[in-house]
């Protein structure tokens, strides 16, 4: 079970005649991206950045927006040329850091990724979000005692962070470490309990522990809210609880 944060640059329209048009259309970009018609908040942006009239903080939030979306479809060479883009409008914006910084993990540069992540921490050292995102790449480094510390620090900063606990559980439980696992993954049901992804590594955890039937009965439960989950189907497959 994977979890990916990915950062996302919040338009957020001030007064004034600096916006016009080209605020309209950005923030039409935003809500078309809530909506998932992702190639129409790419079109919103990119009318925005072509009309001249955002002013360069204005532009970073496009282009960061922008790289947001390419990112969702994948498309991740588009992304890290409109982070780059982003990054340079805007030097000092922890956030365009850290979402470059996935972009990169995305595209397997890990080294380029941590450097995005620090520097976003550098900027803003309370960002919880870069701790997470750092976390993720660590451990796929085989860095897994700096990514517990890295989640650790996300969710002593933000203890309301789901996903934190979801990496952090996930973690122990590829270290067999399997009851801080259901405790981090029971913290996040709890704080979150319409999520599936807390029960499915409640679940995969308890089945590495032998106990089949609480496996399955979170199994059930993460059914119930995501039925198209790839990965969910293969532990349901495990159990035998579907062909």
């Amino acid at each position: 079970m994977r979890s990916i944060l990915m950062a996302t640059l919040v338009l957020v329209a001030a007064a004034g005649p600096a916006w016009g048009d080209a605020a309209d259309d950005v923030n039409a970009g935003y809500e078309a991206f809530l909506r998932g018609d992702y190639p129409l908040a790419i079109d919103f942006y990119s009318r925005g950045i072509e009309s001249g009239g955002l002013t360069t903080e204005q532009l970073a939030i496009a282009y960061g927006n922008r790289c947001s979306t390419h990112f969702t479809l994948k498309q991740y060479d588009r992304a890290k040329v409109d982070c780059d883009t982003a990054v340079e409008l805007a030097p000092n914006d922890a956030v365009a850091y850290n979402l470059r910084g996935t972009v990169r993990a995305a595209q397997e540069d890990r080294t380029g990724a941590l450097v995005d992540f620090e520097k976003a921490i550098e900027i803003n050292p309370d960002y919880a979000e870069a701790y997470n995102s750092r976390g993720l790449v660590l451990r796929r480094d085989g860095e897994t005692l700096k990514a517990l510390e890295s989640f650790g620090t996300a969710i002593w900063l933000k203890p309301d962070y789901v996903e934190a606990y979801l990496n952090r559980g996930e973690t122990f439980r590829r270290e067999r470490h399997y009851e801080r696992a259901i405790a981090d993954f029971a913290t996040a049901i709890g704080l979150k309990p319409d999520y599936a992804n807390p029960y499915i590594g409640r679940g995969a955890t308890y089945q590495a522990q032998g106990k089949t039937e609480l496996a399955i009965a979170d199994y059930r439960k993460a059914l119930a809210l995501a039925p198209d989950n790839p990965f969910l189907r293969n532990k349901l497959k495990e159990v035998g609880l579907m062909q």
